[in-house]
């Protein structure tokens, strides 16, 4: 009897312990890699609001919402891509996974990538530079350095702070955002629900959404790191998938409360900031700060872990082991010191030619190999393992 009942007891701890298990699973697999692809795609200018009037909002309200949806489904079909073919062929970094993809001309997108890196964070720095100055009244360059020493501090901590750290933030970003967003509406409800009614659609809001979307997808292959635990086809493509609409969310928030101050609002460097700083709500808006200020360290962090990623993975076919933390350290900084040398061009310029420079590289390097020999690898390699399961054993 007391086999017995000791059995009874262990069964329902045993189905606890496997149902926290399959938990963890869908978290890591559906919202781990879109709170990562989240956390780097905000920082650089999006989480301003800089590439949101730059590529969405300018079209008027109805052209930003048609380009917004027009960029989520283009991100969507693109990482779900990358991701499968990532899970397919083992490659978690991006060195592996264009190796794959494009063979010897793998190097490609890497200069074009480390090219977009020190261009995000000269604008990151630029942007930390006249919001930090603005509030505190200090030279615009100890802002920037401040959140250039940060981002080393947390890539030297290593993988998992970094991936911990763009997991978590996602929440409180979202929730401050949020709070934005109706503290715009309360307090011009009227003008914001007299633009959305008027709905304006101006010419080239398609163009401009697809080359936001081809520029930002190169972050695509950055975030494999956080894509381990997927582990079969349908949920590499339900996971890119989900991660676009993540990683969209904030835009569709930040071009409805810049609605209210449309189309003054367009010319603005950080126009959160500037409508934020005229609702007069000096708690929210350093809250908005402290958050936003947050959100530029991650992607900063986030982009230069796939920078270490690529060495570590070179270093293990070469002697075995990764590199040391002081070497992740040492990386991040000459990118930081690079880049804020470019920082001084200010970030208007930065986001509206050098993005827009970066997309037609990228889609070059990446969007176009990935849609044509990305595309026959799937397949073909569906088209095998069908083959193999209907031949006779």
């Amino acid at each position: 009897m007391d086999g017995d009942s000791r059995d009874k007891g262990e069964a329902p701890q045993t189905s606890a312990v496997s149902h926290s298990v399959s938990r963890k699973q869908w978290v890591n697999v559906y919202l781990v890699p879109g709170a990562v692809f989240q956390s780097i795609l905000i920082g650089g200018g999006y989480g301003t609001g800089r590439e949101i009037v730059e590529y969405f909002t300018q079209f008027g309200m109805g052209g930003g919402a048609y380009g917004l949806s027009l960029a989520t489904m283009a991100l969507a079909g693109i990482l779900a891509l990358t991701f499968e073919l990532a899970r397919m062929s083992g490659t978690y970094d991006y060195r592996s996974f264009f190796i794959t993809l494009i063979g010897r001309f793998w190097v490609a997108f890497e200069i074009v990538y480390v090219i977009g890196v020190l261009l995000v964070l000269a604008v990151l720095g630029a942007a930390s530079g006249e919001i930090v100055g603005d509030i505190t009244g200090l030279s615009a360059r100890y802002g920037g350095t401040f959140m250039l020493v940060l981002v080393a501090t947390l890539n030297f901590c290593g993988r998992n702070s970094v991936k911990r750290a763009l997991t978590l933030w996602p929440v409180a970003l979202c929730g401050v955002f949020a709070l934005y967003v109706i503290a715009v509406y309360v307090s011009r409800g009227d003008s914001l629900v007299m633009r959305l009614g008027e709905f304006d659609v101006r010419s080239g809001w398609a163009a401009s959404a697809l080359t936001f979307s081809l520029y930002n997808a190169a972050l695509g292959p950055i975030v494999l790191f956080a894509t381990h635990s997927i582990q079969s086809r349908l949920q590499a493509l339900a996971s890119g998938c989900i991660a676009a609409f993540i990683g969209m969310i904030p835009a569709f928030m930040f071009h409805i409360a810049l609605g209210a101050g449309y189309p003054d609002i367009v010319a603005e460097s950080v126009p959160n900031y500037r409508l934020l700083e005229a609702l007069h709500l000096p708690l929210l808006t350093l809250l908005f700060m402290v958050v936003l200020f947050g959100t530029f360290v991650e992607t900063g962090a986030g982009l230069i872990q796939g920078i270490n990623e690529r060495i570590d993975s070179w270093l293990m076919q070469k002697r075995g082991r990764g590199a040391a933390r002081f070497v992740h350290g040492i990386v991040s900084l000459i990118a930081l010191v690079v880049s804020s040398m470019l920082a001084p061009l200010g970030i208007v310029p930065l986001v509206a030619d050098g993005y827009g420079t970066l997309a037609w590289l990228f889609l070059a390097v990446y969007i176009i190999p990935l849609a044509t020999i990305g595309l026959w690898r799937l397949a073909t390699e569906a088209d095998r393992r069908a083959f193999q399961s209907a031949s006779p054993r």
